[in-house]
């Protein structure tokens, strides 16, 4: 066809309604090029869209439970059952990353500039904030619960060893002394009573 375009560009009209045509075939390229370009665009806006929609309403809610603290535990039980709530939202927000991630590589095959990859960044920043949080959560109560378990052992290792009837002895003998010196300590205040004509308050 180029051939027939040089030898009838020699001819005027037909030479410059074969450049008119070839332009046209070449417009005609790129608008599919373009609309091959735009559908992709489009798919992926959509799963963007999806995506954000799955990201944002959970980092609302999970920043709402980061922001409410915990209750100071008063029972062990209440401790253990605090640290597996807060393993279970550690493992929850870890889970989260790879829908973060989908967001960062989704961004990057939107050929049209908006105003996504602003959003996407601040919900990534909120993710790590959220997700570092739960993580220092849970081992702020995986400490305590271990602590705490180790003082009950401990205590209850201290009272076999009071309840030992060796302890006991010891105890009594203790208690006995302590009545000998109350009765000689009234012994004193009534002779200085005698002795001085007035009492003493010890």
């Amino acid at each position: 066809m180029e051939k027939e375009c040089e030898k009838d560009e020699e001819y005027g009209i037909q030479g410059q309604l074969c450049e008119i045509e070839h332009k046209v075939v070449a417009l005609e390229q790129q608008l599919k090029q373009h609309d091959v370009e735009l559908e992709k665009d489009k798919a992926t806006w959509s799963k963007y869209e999806e995506s954000v929609k799955v990201m944002k309403p959970w980092l609302e809610q999970a920043e709402v439970v980061m922001s409410m603290g915990t209750i100071k535990p008063t029972l062990l039980s209440d401790a253990e059952e605090q640290l597996q709530q807060a393993m279970v939202f550690r493992e929850e927000s870890e889970n989260k990353k790879p829908e973060v991630d989908k967001l960062q590589t989704l961004i990057t095959e939107l050929a049209i500039e908006t105003g996504a990859r602003d959003t996407v960044d601040a919900l990534h920043s909120r993710w790590v904030a959220v997700e570092s949080a739960a993580r220092q959560r849970a081992n702020r109560l995986d400490k305590l619960v271990a602590a705490w378990r180790e003082m009950e052992s401990t205590t209850k290792q201290i009272e076999t060893w009071i309840d030992r009837p060796r302890f006991a002895e010891i105890l009594n003998d203790n208690a006995s002394k302590h009545e000998t010196l109350d009765k000689q300590l009234a012994e004193l205040k009534v002779m200085i009573y005698y002795i001085y004509g007035r009492s003493l308050s010890f």
